[in-house]
């Protein structure tokens, strides 16, 4: 099954910069990390804001093998917590996939509930000409 894409232009961050939400299957992204992460803890499971920049939609988002950050600290410090993700391409589709969170990342840490992963949490995968129409879309806005 194919999902679907909707980025919303929604804020500038600290330095006047362009954030936008990203909507996946009309559900924001940050709730289904904040509903996946839940099994690992309820306090600061979801402790994430949009944070998906111009640049990652000019650039990272169209370019195969490149890691985006759609997800960073909701306490004002972009990079204090974040979840990155990887651009795959193929000829008619665009998945994310490869999510992590760099201060979850850490198997040795696992018997201390620090470690998190994330490889049973899907994989997106849209249609490629949606996808491209969704991120002109929101250069336009």
């Amino acid at each position: 099954m194919l999902n679907t894409i909707c980025i919303k232009s929604i804020d500038e961050d600290a330095a006047r910069r362009r954030i936008y939400q990203v909507l996946v299957d009309d559900a924001p992204l940050v709730d289904l990390f904040r509903d996946y992460e839940a099994q690992y803890s309820q306090r600061i499971n979801g402790a994430y804001t949009d944070a998906l920049s111009e640049k990652a939609l000019q650039s990272e988002l169209c370019t195969a093998g490149s890691r985006f950050m759609p997800l960073g600290c909701d306490c004002g410090v972009t990079e204090c917590w974040f979840v990155t993700g990887e651009v795959l391409t193929f000829d008619e589709y665009v998945s994310w996939g490869r999510w992590e969170n760099p201060y979850r990342d850490k198997r040795d840490q696992k018997s201390q509930g620090l470690f998190w992963s994330y490889k049973a949490f899907p994989d997106l995968v849209f249609d490629a000409n949606q996808y491209k129409a969704a991120i002109a879309r929101a250069l336009k806005e």
